[in-house]
């Protein structure tokens, strides 16, 4: 078994959900540290001024070390493409994905409604 090291990064978001500033706040880690990580499990809840979303694995792996989860980083901006989570995988787990960011964003809840382009 080979093993393959990569951070989870904040991706792009929708327009819809995208703020002005292009960054997010941290709500919770919903993987904790040393957990297994399984294909679309949700690994860490955000919140934009427009709406709650959960950032979901596209692969197996083990979570090494969740960046912001210390009551220190509680309320922190972070932007699109700063990492969030060291994972573990597998080689043979993420050999054919593309991914500059190794999750995908799952709206969960819309606080507010954003003007049309």
């Amino acid at each position: 078994m080979a093993l393959f090291r990569y951070f989870i990064r904040v991706p792009n978001l929708p327009y819809e959900v995208r703020d002005q500033f292009n960054a997010i706040d941290i709500v919770e880690y919903l993987t904790p540290e040393k957990g297994t990580l399984k294909d679309g499990q949700p690994i860490v809840r955000v919140k934009t001024w427009w709406a709650v979303l959960d950032f979901v694995a596209i692969a197996d792996g083990y979570i090494g070390k969740n960046l912001y989860d210390d009551p220190v980083m509680k309320g922190s901006q972070i932007a699109i493409g700063d990492p969030l989570s060291l994972v573990y995988s597998d080689i043979d787990d993420v050999v054919g994905l593309k991914s500059d960011c190794w999750c995908e964003v799952k709206v969960i809840e819309i606080l507010r409604q954003k003007p049309k382009k």
